[in-house]
């Protein structure tokens, strides 16, 4: 199961790699960016468009790991107070 489990992942990144590359040679436009404070050298609109929805990916990823985080960390203070609780009333869970 495993073994299907990373062919279907390594399946999946060959299609998004396939995917930006042909996405790449379609959109040879380049533009120039003026982020207010920094005027960025022009690219490809493609470079531009693929490199928003990484960082974006990265972002959701960094997001989603906090949230992770802080439910690990009270899930262990929740079985901490538990064992209190057992501790005190000599019972345990069935």
């Amino acid at each position: 199961m495993r073994y299907l489990y990373r062919l279907a992942v390594l399946a999946l990144l060959a299609a998004v790699g396939v995917w930006a590359f042909l996405f790449s040679l379609a959109n040879d436009a380049t533009v120039s960016l003026d982020l207010v404070f920094v005027q960025l050298p022009e690219l490809r609109v493609s470079a531009g468009i693929i490199c928003a929805f990484v960082i974006g990916g990265l972002c959701g990823l960094i997001a989603a790991s906090a949230a992770l985080l802080a439910s690990i960390r009270v899930r262990s203070s929740l079985r901490r107070q538990l064992r209190e609780v057992e501790a005190r009333t000599g019972t345990a869970p069935d």
